[in-house]
């Protein structure tokens, strides 16, 4: 098991005034042949002790690594679980719409304009889920790559809140955008901000049960 120790000398008429590696008594005396004896004993003992130690290392660390593996294996079916439910909701919606606008009988153009703009919402949803979750396979990769330039932060939220409007609808929310400037230049990434204003307006649509909801911008 492991490396072992091991320790040897021989001993002549049963005595010996040096052991190799430990040299002489500091007595002065000779080793004897029990002398001798208790030392290996003393290094089986220690190296047997020093393999156990390693077992009990090597044991530890697979331990931690199964309980890693059951961990991210929980994660994934976590994430799996919620992907699906949140790419089947607009699926499910559209494919809905879309076969009420095959049965011409039952609505008129009103109806059709409005189940034309719940599949063209409902697009969206399933658009932006995607590019999410594009994004963060690739962030978690190290691939995601950022262009920095000046944008106008107004133009970019006003963008945002207009792709945002059919989820509003559907909440019977309405959003308002105050700004303090006419224009509020910054120098980042124009997708990531809008992708981040967009989440960040989804889920004060989901978590904020408000009518109303207020966008403020300023410079600061």
């Amino acid at each position: 098991m492991g490396n072992g120790i091991s320790f040897s000398c021989k001993v002549t008429n049963r005595t010996n005034s040096r052991l190799p590696g430990i040299g002489a008594k500091k007595s002065g005396a000779r080793f004897l042949k029990d002398d001798v004896d208790l030392l290996n004993s003393v290094v089986a003992a220690s190296a047997l002790a020093i393999d156990r130690i390693k077992l009990q290392e090597e044991l530890i660390l697979e331990q931690l690594e199964a309980k890693r593996l059951e961990e991210l294996n929980e994660m994934k079916s976590f994430f799996m679980h919620t992907i699906t439910h949140e790419l089947k909701t607009p699926l499910t919606s559209i494919k809905l719409f879309t076969e009420k606008l095959q049965d011409k009988k039952h609505f008129d153009s009103d109806r059709a304009d409005f189940f034309l703009n719940v599949i063209d919402g409902e697009s969206d949803k399933l658009r932006r889920l995607i590019d999410n979750i594009l994004d963060y396979a690739r962030i978690e990769k190290g691939m995601k790559t950022y262009i920095q330039k000046t944008i106008n932060l107004n133009r970019v939220v006003n963008k945002a809140v207009e792709s945002m409007k059919y989820q509003f609808m559907i909440s019977k929310q309405t959003i308002e955008v105050s700004t303090l400037s006419d224009d509020i230049i910054i120098n980042a990434d124009e997708d990531a901000v809008e992708r981040a204003i967009t989440n960040l307006l989804t889920n004060a649509s989901s978590i904020l049960r408000l009518k109303v909801k207020r966008f403020c911008l300023s410079e600061k």
